[in-house]
């Protein structure tokens, strides 16, 4: 089997070789460029290109933007009241909004920076600074020391959040773009009342933060500079050359060499929830998320959980209201509710539903929830 993959090659290279040489043969040599099918995965990513001047992510079918956000370690009824109305007022109708918390072992970079104006002085300085930065990089690549009897996962870590959009793109509008533009506009400002700073994520950004995603490499604790090329597209400068994807039933396997020329394989594992929560789990969401900050709750390998919300229409959900509760209405005046009581209280919130949605005090909300995990150990390959 490999023989015969070896002769194809050879025999193609050896083709486009012979079609170069001879003159008008460029189009016999296209057909056997075009005849070479080999998958790449940087395929699959609809990153194309970035307009500067509008902060806008432009791809074949897809026309979008992402900016990051500062995480918050709290908030006050006053965050709550503001984000609540952005979500209620601000997002755009049927359109999925994501946002994504990046948990990263990247922070080599942070801790210069941090330990910058906390030096030791003496002969003994050199020695002791190397000292303090190898404890904060060993809590990032394992976690801190604790005593023998506290076992908790208690790392070091890079908490990020980005915010996306993306809607289908129409060609040569303008309206469109004008109508992003506004929402990127809107959607700052909405957060900035809430003491939210974000910064617009550029083709660089963009790339770097898929290239730290896509590629990992659990021996890295610094940030590794990419050049961006402003002539290729973006989806094929996220991949690196030596990106390998296995596929199995129960993760990914992802190997790629490191910094230090080594190969080094990461096992990436997906969640998603396969059916709605009951009623009591949703009211504690906003409390798991907290947990995340938690010792004993949070989680020690790298992760990106996603949470991607989409408003219904306004109009659509008031009929699918009114509807819902005319039908429980008509059924709790009959005898079917001598045997179901419950349709009497199934009535009332249908009503309470129905006269928010009617005086615009709340909206629907489709919420879809994904997390990626990244793990190593000597047992992957």
């Amino acid at each position: 089997m490999s023989n015969n993959i070896i002769d194809t090659v050879t025999q193609a290279v050896n083709s486009l070789v012979s079609a170069l040489k001879l003159p008008d043969e460029s189009a016999k040599a296209n057909d056997t460029l075009g005849s070479m099918n080999f998958p790449q995965f940087s395929r699959i990513l609809p990153y194309k290109d970035y307009d500067s001047a509008t902060g806008l992510f432009i791809n074949n079918k897809t026309v979008g933007f992402m900016f990051e956000a500062r995480p918050l370690p709290g908030a006050d009824k006053s965050i709550v009241a503001t984000l609540e109305h952005l979500l209620r007022s601000k997002l755009p109708r049927g359109v999925p909004v994501s946002f994504h918390l990046v948990s990263s072992k990247l922070v080599g970079n942070d801790i210069d920076y941090g330990l910058r104006e906390f030096r030791w002085s003496g002969k003994q300085a050199k020695k002791f600074n190397a000292i303090t930065q190898a404890y904060y990089l060993r809590a990032a690549e394992t976690k801190f020391p604790l005593p023998p009897d506290l076992d908790l996962p208690l790392t070091l870590r890079n908490y990020r959040v980005y915010i996306s959009c993306c809607v289908p793109r129409k060609k040569n509008s303008t309206t469109q773009i004008v109508e992003m533009e506004n929402q990127i506009k809107i959607l700052r400002a909405s957060l900035g009342g809430a003491y939210i700073p974000t910064r617009i994520l550029d083709a660089a950004g963009l790339v770097e933060l898929m290239r730290e995603l896509i590629n990992p490499d659990p021996h890295e604790m610094y940030r590794v500079p990419y050049k961006l090329d402003p002539y290729q597209d973006l989806n094929y400068q996220c991949v690196d050359d030596s990106f390998d994807m296995q596929v199995t039933a129960g993760h990914l396997k992802i190997g790629r060499l490191g910094r230090d020329g080594k190969e080094c394989v990461t096992r990436v594992t997906s969640y998603h929830l396969e059916s709605d929560p009951e009623m009591a789990f949703l009211w504690t969401a906003a409390d798991n998320y907290a947990n995340l900050l938690n010792p004993e709750l949070s989680i020690s390998c790298p992760f990106v959980i996603t949470l991607t919300l989409m408003v219904e229409d306004q109009v659509k959900t008031q009929n699918e209201a009114n509807l819902k509760f005319m039908d429980v209405e008509k059924k709790s005046k009959t005898s079917y509710a001598k045997y179901f009581p419950n349709v009497i209280k199934e009535m009332q919130e249908w009503g309470d539903i129905r006269q928010r949605l009617s005086t615009n005090q709340t909206s629907l909300v489709s919420y879809f929830f994904k997390g990626f995990e990244g793990q190593w150990n000597e047992n992957v390959r």
